[in-house]
């Protein structure tokens, strides 16, 4: 594999939030994805879609993540990457993959991601 990309959230636009000019709309997301992926494709790639962030704490509403999910996997699959789905395969997994932020991985979800990108580039 020549590159591994992993999606964050961090500009997502929040419900209550104190920073809105440090977030995008669905379209500059598109728009700066694209580019983005444009820019850096190599042979063989694999991308993989942010994580189910606690939308309490982190303010980034469901309906919001599912949409910038979408529109995510749709411009990589458009740019020839591989899809780990990563929001769809643990959205509904009673595991505790979060720290207490709700918003970034803690231990068991960062080995749980390092197995998932092995499992896929040993395929």
């Amino acid at each position: 594999y020549d590159l591994i990309v992993l999606l964050g959230c961090n500009d997502m636009p929040r419900k209550n939030d104190k920073s809105p000019q440090n977030r995008t709309t669905r379209e500059e997301y598109q728009t700066n994805l694209n580019k983005i992926l444009t820019k850096i494709k190599g042979e063989k790639n694999i991308f993989i879609t942010s994580f189910p962030v606690d939308s309490i704490k982190s303010g980034v509403s469901k309906i919001t993540f599912e949409d910038y999910m979408a529109c995510a996997k749709e411009i990589a699959t458009n740019h020839q990457f591989e899809i780990i789905d990563l929001y769809s395969i643990i959205k509904n997994s009673q595991n505790d993959f979060l720290a207490t932020d709700g918003i970034h991985f803690n231990s068991n979800g960062h080995q749980f991601i390092a197995d998932l990108i092995l499992k896929q580039m040993c395929k």
